[in-house]
Protein backbone atom coordinates (compact mmCIF):
# COMPACT_ATOMS: atom_id res chain seq x y z
CA UNK A 1 0.00 0.00 0.00
CA UNK A 2 1.49 3.36 -1.01
CA UNK A 3 0.43 6.77 0.36
CA UNK A 4 1.30 10.02 -1.41
CA UNK A 5 1.55 13.51 0.03
CA UNK A 6 2.48 16.20 -2.51
CA UNK A 7 0.74 18.50 -4.97
CA UNK A 8 1.61 16.39 -8.02
CA UNK A 9 -0.06 13.32 -6.47
CA UNK A 10 3.22 11.38 -6.70
CA UNK A 11 3.40 7.88 -5.21
CA UNK A 12 5.77 4.97 -5.15
CA UNK A 13 5.12 3.19 -8.44
CA UNK A 14 5.55 -0.54 -8.92
CA UNK A 15 7.31 -2.11 -11.90
CA UNK A 16 7.84 -5.84 -11.53
CA UNK A 17 9.39 -6.35 -8.11
CA UNK A 18 10.69 -2.76 -7.85
CA UNK A 19 9.12 0.33 -6.32
CA UNK A 20 10.23 3.80 -7.51
CA UNK A 21 9.70 7.33 -6.19
CA UNK A 22 10.64 10.78 -7.45
CA UNK A 23 9.11 13.74 -5.63
CA UNK A 24 10.42 16.55 -7.82
CA UNK A 25 7.52 18.98 -8.31
CA UNK A 26 9.11 22.22 -9.52
CA UNK A 27 7.24 24.08 -6.79
CA UNK A 28 9.65 26.15 -4.72
CA UNK A 29 9.41 25.41 -1.02
CA UNK A 30 7.23 22.29 -1.34
CA UNK A 31 8.29 19.17 0.54
CA UNK A 32 7.56 15.86 -1.18
CA UNK A 33 6.65 13.23 1.45
CA UNK A 34 6.04 9.86 -0.21
CA UNK A 35 5.50 6.59 1.69
CA UNK A 36 5.49 2.90 0.84
CA UNK A 37 3.59 1.09 3.62
CA UNK A 38 4.07 -2.64 4.27
CA UNK A 39 1.90 -4.63 6.69
CA UNK A 40 0.11 -5.55 8.75
CA UNK A 41 2.33 -8.17 10.39
CA UNK A 42 1.56 -10.13 13.55
CA UNK A 43 4.89 -10.62 15.36
CA UNK A 44 3.34 -12.20 18.47
CA UNK A 45 5.48 -15.32 18.00
CA UNK A 46 8.48 -13.64 16.43
CA UNK A 47 11.66 -12.47 18.19
CA UNK A 48 13.90 -11.64 15.22
CA UNK A 49 12.58 -9.64 12.24
CA UNK A 50 14.51 -7.88 9.45
CA UNK A 51 13.71 -6.00 6.20
CA UNK A 52 16.12 -6.33 3.28
CA UNK A 53 16.11 -4.50 -0.09
CA UNK A 54 18.33 -3.08 -2.80
CA UNK A 55 18.26 0.72 -3.21
CA UNK A 56 19.27 2.61 -6.37
CA UNK A 57 19.59 6.42 -6.39
CA UNK A 58 19.25 8.73 -9.39
CA UNK A 59 20.43 12.34 -9.09
CA UNK A 60 21.42 13.49 -5.62
CA UNK A 61 19.86 15.32 -2.72
CA UNK A 62 17.53 13.12 -0.65
CA UNK A 63 17.39 9.67 0.89
CA UNK A 64 14.93 6.98 1.91
CA UNK A 65 14.34 6.02 5.53
CA UNK A 66 12.81 2.88 7.06
CA UNK A 67 10.44 3.07 10.04
CA UNK A 68 8.18 0.71 11.93
CA UNK A 69 5.05 1.34 13.99
CA UNK A 70 2.94 -0.74 16.33
CA UNK A 71 0.12 1.82 16.30
CA UNK A 72 -0.31 2.73 12.63
CA UNK A 73 -3.52 4.73 12.03
CA UNK A 74 -3.86 4.54 8.26
CA UNK A 75 -2.10 7.82 7.44
CA UNK A 76 1.70 8.05 7.67
CA UNK A 77 1.70 11.70 8.79
CA UNK A 78 -0.44 10.97 11.88
CA UNK A 79 1.58 11.61 15.04
CA UNK A 80 -0.24 8.69 16.71
CA UNK A 81 1.77 6.30 14.54
CA UNK A 82 4.82 6.86 16.75
CA UNK A 83 7.14 5.79 13.94
CA UNK A 84 10.49 4.39 15.06
CA UNK A 85 13.40 4.79 12.64
CA UNK A 86 15.26 1.65 11.68
CA UNK A 87 17.79 3.31 9.40
CA UNK A 88 18.45 5.75 6.54
CA UNK A 89 19.74 5.01 3.03
CA UNK A 90 21.57 7.96 1.42
CA UNK A 91 23.43 6.29 -1.45
CA UNK A 92 22.80 3.33 -3.72
CA UNK A 93 23.30 0.06 -1.89
CA UNK A 94 22.73 -3.68 -2.30
CA UNK A 95 21.02 -5.85 0.32
CA UNK A 96 20.49 -3.03 2.81
CA UNK A 97 19.30 -4.64 6.06
CA UNK A 98 17.10 -3.08 8.74
CA UNK A 99 16.61 -4.72 12.11
CA UNK A 100 12.97 -4.48 13.20
CA UNK A 101 13.26 -6.94 16.09
CA UNK A 102 12.33 -4.24 18.60
CA UNK A 103 8.73 -4.67 17.34
CA UNK A 104 8.72 -8.39 18.18
CA UNK A 105 5.73 -9.47 20.23
CA UNK A 106 3.41 -6.84 18.79
CA UNK A 107 0.33 -8.10 16.96
CA UNK A 108 -0.08 -5.24 14.42
CA UNK A 109 3.22 -4.03 12.98
CA UNK A 110 3.58 -1.79 9.93
CA UNK A 111 6.75 -0.90 8.04
CA UNK A 112 7.06 2.50 6.39
CA UNK A 113 9.63 3.36 3.71
CA UNK A 114 9.65 7.14 3.46
CA UNK A 115 10.92 9.21 0.56
CA UNK A 116 11.34 12.80 1.82
CA UNK A 117 12.78 15.50 -0.44
CA UNK A 118 14.23 18.68 0.99
CA UNK A 119 12.03 21.08 -1.01
CA UNK A 120 10.35 20.88 -4.38
CA UNK A 121 12.26 22.63 -7.14
CA UNK A 122 15.61 22.03 -5.40
CA UNK A 123 17.94 19.04 -5.60
CA UNK A 124 16.05 15.79 -5.04
CA UNK A 125 16.85 12.17 -5.74
CA UNK A 126 14.90 9.55 -7.56
CA UNK A 127 14.93 6.22 -5.67
CA UNK A 128 14.11 2.64 -6.61
CA UNK A 129 13.84 -0.09 -3.99
CA UNK A 130 13.80 -3.65 -5.26
CA UNK A 131 14.16 -7.26 -4.13
CA UNK A 132 12.29 -6.53 -0.92
CA UNK A 133 12.41 -9.36 1.53
CA UNK A 134 11.63 -10.13 5.17
CA UNK A 135 13.52 -12.54 7.40
CA UNK A 136 12.29 -13.82 10.77
CA UNK A 137 13.00 -16.60 13.23
CA UNK A 138 9.30 -17.48 13.04
CA UNK A 139 7.18 -16.55 10.05
CA UNK A 140 4.70 -13.86 11.12
CA UNK A 141 1.04 -13.88 10.21
CA UNK A 142 -0.01 -11.28 7.65
CA UNK A 143 -3.24 -9.50 8.48
CA UNK A 144 -5.46 -7.35 6.25
CA UNK A 145 -3.94 -3.90 5.77
CA UNK A 146 -5.63 -0.73 6.89
CA UNK A 147 -6.99 1.40 4.08
CA UNK A 148 -5.23 4.70 3.51
CA UNK A 149 -6.94 7.30 5.67
CA UNK A 150 -5.36 10.74 5.41
CA UNK A 151 -8.53 12.74 5.97
CA UNK A 152 -9.84 12.61 2.42
CA UNK A 153 -8.22 13.93 -0.76
CA UNK A 154 -4.65 15.19 -0.57
CA UNK A 155 -4.49 18.98 -0.67
CA UNK A 156 -3.39 20.60 -3.93
CA UNK A 157 -0.71 22.38 -1.91
CA UNK A 158 0.09 20.16 1.07
CA UNK A 159 0.15 22.09 4.30
CA UNK A 160 -1.18 25.20 2.54
CA UNK A 161 -4.54 24.20 1.14
CA UNK A 162 -6.13 23.87 -2.26
CA UNK A 163 -5.75 26.10 -5.30
CA UNK A 164 -8.08 29.06 -4.87
CA UNK A 165 -8.03 28.92 -1.06
CA UNK A 166 -7.45 32.17 0.82
CA UNK A 167 -3.88 32.85 1.90
CA UNK A 168 -1.64 35.80 2.72
CA UNK A 169 1.02 36.91 0.23
CA UNK A 170 2.47 39.28 2.86
CA UNK A 171 2.03 42.24 0.50
CA UNK A 172 0.12 45.13 2.05
CA UNK A 173 -0.68 46.48 -1.42
CA UNK A 174 -2.75 43.47 -2.50
CA UNK A 175 -6.08 42.00 -1.50
CA UNK A 176 -8.11 38.81 -2.12
CA UNK A 177 -4.96 36.67 -1.85
CA UNK A 178 -5.44 33.07 -3.00
CA UNK A 179 -3.27 30.03 -3.70
CA UNK A 180 -2.20 29.91 -7.34
CA UNK A 181 -1.77 26.90 -9.62
CA UNK A 182 1.92 26.70 -8.66
CA UNK A 183 0.99 26.84 -4.94
CA UNK A 184 2.35 30.35 -4.58
CA UNK A 185 0.15 32.95 -2.89
CA UNK A 186 -0.82 36.09 -4.79
CA UNK A 187 -3.45 38.78 -4.60
CA UNK A 188 -4.75 41.59 -6.77
CA UNK A 189 -3.49 45.17 -6.35
CA UNK A 190 -5.62 47.23 -3.99
CA UNK A 191 -7.48 49.90 -5.91
CA UNK A 192 -7.01 53.06 -3.88
CA UNK A 193 -9.39 55.10 -6.01
CA UNK A 194 -12.99 54.41 -6.94
CA UNK A 195 -12.11 54.29 -10.64
CA UNK A 196 -15.55 55.31 -11.84
CA UNK A 197 -16.50 58.73 -13.21
CA UNK A 198 -15.18 60.74 -10.26
CA UNK A 199 -12.31 62.44 -12.13
CA UNK A 200 -12.05 63.84 -15.64
CA UNK A 201 -9.87 66.01 -17.86
CA UNK A 202 -11.47 69.44 -17.74
CA UNK A 203 -9.11 70.92 -20.29
CA UNK A 204 -5.55 71.53 -21.44
CA UNK A 205 -3.53 74.42 -22.80
CA UNK A 206 -0.46 75.07 -24.90
CA UNK A 207 0.38 78.68 -24.04
CA UNK A 208 2.53 81.24 -25.77
CA UNK A 209 5.21 82.57 -23.43
CA UNK A 210 8.83 82.17 -24.52
CA UNK A 211 9.58 78.51 -25.13
CA UNK A 212 5.91 77.65 -25.60
CA UNK A 213 5.25 77.90 -21.88
CA UNK A 214 3.29 76.99 -19.94
CA UNK A 215 1.82 73.68 -20.96
CA UNK A 216 -0.83 72.54 -18.51
CA UNK A 217 -3.75 70.21 -17.93
CA UNK A 218 -6.78 70.83 -15.70
CA UNK A 219 -8.33 67.88 -13.83
CA UNK A 220 -11.64 68.16 -11.97
CA UNK A 221 -13.48 65.90 -9.52
CA UNK A 222 -17.19 65.07 -9.70
CA UNK A 223 -17.07 63.31 -6.31
CA UNK A 224 -14.87 63.35 -3.25
CA UNK A 225 -11.60 61.45 -3.67
CA UNK A 226 -9.77 60.44 -0.51
CA UNK A 227 -6.53 59.39 -2.21
CA UNK A 228 -5.31 60.73 -5.55
CA UNK A 229 -2.34 58.35 -5.68
CA UNK A 230 -4.36 55.87 -7.76
CA UNK A 231 -4.49 58.40 -10.61
CA UNK A 232 -1.94 59.52 -13.15
CA UNK A 233 -1.41 61.21 -16.51
CA UNK A 234 0.33 60.12 -19.70
CA UNK A 235 1.31 62.52 -22.49
CA UNK A 236 1.46 60.92 -25.96
CA UNK A 237 3.43 62.88 -28.58
CA UNK A 238 2.99 62.93 -32.35
CA UNK A 239 0.49 60.09 -32.51
CA UNK A 240 3.11 57.67 -31.27
CA UNK A 241 0.67 55.50 -29.37
CA UNK A 242 0.12 55.01 -25.68
CA UNK A 243 2.53 53.11 -23.43
CA UNK A 244 -0.54 52.09 -21.37
CA UNK A 245 0.91 53.59 -18.20
CA UNK A 246 0.95 56.94 -16.44
CA UNK A 247 4.10 59.05 -16.59
CA UNK A 248 3.06 61.40 -13.79
CA UNK A 249 1.34 59.96 -10.72
CA UNK A 250 -0.46 62.15 -8.22
CA UNK A 251 0.55 62.08 -4.57
CA UNK A 252 -1.83 60.77 -1.90
CA UNK A 253 -3.80 64.02 -1.71
CA UNK A 254 -7.56 64.39 -1.28
CA UNK A 255 -10.08 66.29 -3.40
CA UNK A 256 -13.60 67.43 -2.61
CA UNK A 257 -16.41 67.11 -5.13
CA UNK A 258 -16.15 70.00 -7.59
CA UNK A 259 -12.46 70.70 -6.95
CA UNK A 260 -10.23 71.38 -9.94
CA UNK A 261 -6.46 71.07 -9.98
CA UNK A 262 -3.82 72.13 -12.48
CA UNK A 263 -0.67 70.26 -13.47
CA UNK A 264 1.94 72.16 -15.46
CA UNK A 265 5.47 71.86 -16.76
CA UNK A 266 6.45 75.28 -15.32
CA UNK A 267 4.92 76.72 -12.15
CA UNK A 268 6.36 80.20 -12.59
CA UNK A 269 5.34 80.51 -16.25
CA UNK A 270 1.87 79.21 -15.36
CA UNK A 271 1.42 81.84 -12.66
CA UNK A 272 2.70 84.55 -15.00
CA UNK A 273 0.32 83.59 -17.78
CA UNK A 274 -2.78 82.54 -15.81
CA UNK A 275 -2.48 84.73 -12.70
CA UNK A 276 -3.16 81.69 -10.47
CA UNK A 277 -0.99 78.91 -9.06
CA UNK A 278 -0.91 75.41 -10.46
CA UNK A 279 -0.88 72.53 -7.97
CA UNK A 280 1.76 70.23 -9.42
CA UNK A 281 4.77 70.54 -11.71
CA UNK A 282 6.20 67.84 -13.97
CA UNK A 283 8.04 67.73 -17.28
CA UNK A 284 5.62 64.99 -18.34
CA UNK A 285 3.04 67.66 -19.21
CA UNK A 286 4.42 68.53 -22.63
CA UNK A 287 1.63 68.50 -25.22
CA UNK A 288 2.07 70.95 -28.09
CA UNK A 289 -1.64 71.11 -28.79
CA UNK A 290 -1.54 68.36 -31.39
CA UNK A 291 -0.66 65.64 -28.87
CA UNK A 292 -2.84 63.54 -26.57
CA UNK A 293 -3.31 63.27 -22.80
CA UNK A 294 -4.58 60.14 -21.03
CA UNK A 295 -5.95 60.09 -17.47
CA UNK A 296 -5.51 56.78 -15.63
CA UNK A 297 -6.99 55.24 -12.53
CA UNK A 298 -4.53 52.51 -11.53
CA UNK A 299 -3.84 50.84 -14.88
CA UNK A 300 -7.26 51.62 -16.38
CA UNK A 301 -7.89 54.46 -18.81
CA UNK A 302 -10.45 56.96 -17.46
CA UNK A 303 -10.38 59.86 -19.90
CA UNK A 304 -8.62 60.84 -23.11
CA UNK A 305 -8.03 64.22 -24.78
CA UNK A 306 -6.69 63.84 -28.32
CA UNK A 307 -6.00 60.78 -30.44
CA UNK A 308 -2.98 58.87 -29.04
CA UNK A 309 -2.47 57.06 -32.36
CA UNK A 310 -2.59 60.04 -34.71
CA UNK A 311 -0.83 63.40 -34.82
CA UNK A 312 -3.42 66.14 -34.32
CA UNK A 313 -1.91 68.64 -36.75
CA UNK A 314 -4.66 69.91 -39.02
CA UNK A 315 -7.43 68.02 -37.23
CA UNK A 316 -10.58 69.41 -35.63
CA UNK A 317 -9.11 68.84 -32.18
CA UNK A 318 -5.77 70.62 -32.71
CA UNK A 319 -5.21 73.43 -30.19
CA UNK A 320 -1.57 74.41 -30.82
CA UNK A 321 -0.93 77.71 -28.96
CA UNK A 322 -4.46 77.36 -27.67
CA UNK A 323 -6.68 75.22 -25.49
CA UNK A 324 -9.36 72.51 -25.34
CA UNK A 325 -12.06 72.07 -22.67
CA UNK A 326 -14.56 69.34 -21.84
CA UNK A 327 -18.21 69.91 -22.77
CA UNK A 328 -19.91 67.19 -20.71
CA UNK A 329 -17.54 67.21 -17.70
CA UNK A 330 -17.47 63.41 -17.66
CA UNK A 331 -14.63 61.01 -18.43
CA UNK A 332 -14.62 58.89 -21.57
CA UNK A 333 -11.90 56.25 -22.06
CA UNK A 334 -12.34 56.58 -25.84
CA UNK A 335 -11.56 59.97 -27.35
CA UNK A 336 -14.54 61.65 -29.06
CA UNK A 337 -13.57 65.00 -30.56
CA UNK A 338 -17.20 66.18 -30.47
CA UNK A 339 -17.18 66.14 -26.64
CA UNK A 340 -14.71 69.04 -26.50
CA UNK A 341 -14.57 72.76 -27.27
CA UNK A 342 -11.40 74.10 -28.93
CA UNK A 343 -9.94 77.58 -29.16
CA UNK A 344 -8.42 76.72 -32.48
CA UNK A 345 -4.77 77.20 -33.38
CA UNK A 346 -3.24 80.40 -31.88
CA UNK A 347 -6.23 80.92 -29.58
CA UNK A 348 -3.92 82.00 -26.74
CA UNK A 349 -1.88 84.46 -28.76
CA UNK A 350 -1.69 87.53 -26.58
CA UNK A 351 -0.25 91.00 -26.79
CA UNK A 352 -0.04 91.08 -23.02
CA UNK A 353 1.47 87.63 -22.44
CA UNK A 354 -1.46 86.50 -20.33
CA UNK A 355 -4.62 84.46 -20.57
CA UNK A 356 -6.69 87.54 -19.80
CA UNK A 357 -5.41 89.35 -22.89
CA UNK A 358 -5.46 86.32 -25.22
CA UNK A 359 -7.48 86.27 -28.40
CA UNK A 360 -9.51 83.43 -26.87
CA UNK A 361 -8.86 83.13 -23.12
CA UNK A 362 -8.99 79.75 -21.42
CA UNK A 363 -12.53 79.85 -19.97
CA UNK A 364 -12.25 77.97 -16.65
CA UNK A 365 -9.58 79.20 -14.26
CA UNK A 366 -10.93 77.30 -11.23
CA UNK A 367 -8.25 75.82 -8.99
CA UNK A 368 -8.43 74.25 -5.53
CA UNK A 369 -5.09 72.69 -4.71
CA UNK A 370 -5.11 70.03 -1.99
CA UNK A 371 -3.93 71.20 1.40
CA UNK A 372 -4.66 74.89 0.93
CA UNK A 373 -2.08 77.32 -0.42
CA UNK A 374 0.34 75.86 -2.94
CA UNK A 375 4.06 76.09 -2.25
CA UNK A 376 6.06 78.17 -4.69
CA UNK A 377 8.03 75.02 -5.38
CA UNK A 378 5.70 72.05 -4.62
CA UNK A 379 7.40 69.44 -2.53
CA UNK A 380 10.38 71.74 -1.91
CA UNK A 381 8.96 74.83 -0.23
CA UNK A 382 8.67 78.50 -0.99
CA UNK A 383 11.14 80.79 -2.67
CA UNK A 384 13.66 81.90 -0.05
CA UNK A 385 13.27 78.77 2.11
CA UNK A 386 16.48 77.11 3.21
CA UNK A 387 17.61 74.07 1.23
CA UNK A 388 20.78 72.17 0.41
CA UNK A 389 22.45 72.62 -2.98
CA UNK A 390 24.85 69.75 -2.18
CA UNK A 391 27.81 72.02 -2.78
CA UNK A 392 30.32 71.99 0.07
CA UNK A 393 31.73 75.31 -1.13
CA UNK A 394 28.52 77.31 -0.58
CA UNK A 395 26.53 78.41 2.44
CA UNK A 396 23.14 80.02 3.20
CA UNK A 397 21.48 77.87 0.51
CA UNK A 398 17.91 78.96 -0.38
CA UNK A 399 15.28 78.16 -3.02
CA UNK A 400 15.60 80.48 -6.01
CA UNK A 401 12.89 82.02 -8.19
CA UNK A 402 13.19 79.07 -10.59
CA UNK A 403 12.89 76.59 -7.68
CA UNK A 404 16.53 75.60 -7.92
CA UNK A 405 18.63 75.58 -4.76
CA UNK A 406 21.71 77.79 -4.58
CA UNK A 407 23.96 79.28 -1.95
CA UNK A 408 26.66 81.90 -1.76
CA UNK A 409 30.34 80.91 -2.06
CA UNK A 410 32.02 80.37 1.29
CA UNK A 411 34.61 83.12 1.85
CA UNK A 412 37.93 81.63 2.90
CA UNK A 413 40.51 83.89 4.60
CA UNK A 414 43.61 83.34 2.52
CA UNK A 415 45.87 85.66 4.59
CA UNK A 416 48.46 83.42 6.22
CA UNK A 417 49.14 83.76 9.89
CA UNK A 418 52.67 83.94 11.26
CA UNK A 419 53.98 80.63 12.46
CA UNK A 420 51.67 78.44 10.36
CA UNK A 421 54.12 78.14 7.47
CA UNK A 422 57.17 80.10 6.21
CA UNK A 423 56.36 83.75 6.70
CA UNK A 424 58.12 86.63 5.04
CA UNK A 425 56.25 89.42 6.77
CA UNK A 426 54.44 90.61 3.64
Amino acid sequence: MEVSVNSDGDTFTCTGDAWSANGFTGTSGETSDLWLILGEYDLSSTTAFDLIFDATENFDGSGVEVFYSTSYSGCPSDAANAWVSAGLVETSTTAASFDLSAAAGASAVYIGIQYLSGSGGGEVSGWTVSNLGLTADACPAVNAALASNCGGAVEDCPGLGNIGDACDDMDANTENDVLQADCSCAGTPIQTGTCGTELYIAGAMDATLTGGLPKAIQICATAAIADLSAYGIESVSNGGGSASAAEFNFPADALAAGDCIWVTNDLIAFNTFMGIDACYETNDINSNGDDAYILYCSTGVMDVLGDPDNDGTGTLWEYTDGWATSNDMLPNPVFDETEWTYSGVDGLDSTGDSNATAASPYPNTDVACPGGATEDCPGLGNIGDSCDDNDANTENDVLQADCSCAGTPIQINCDPEPGTFPWNGN
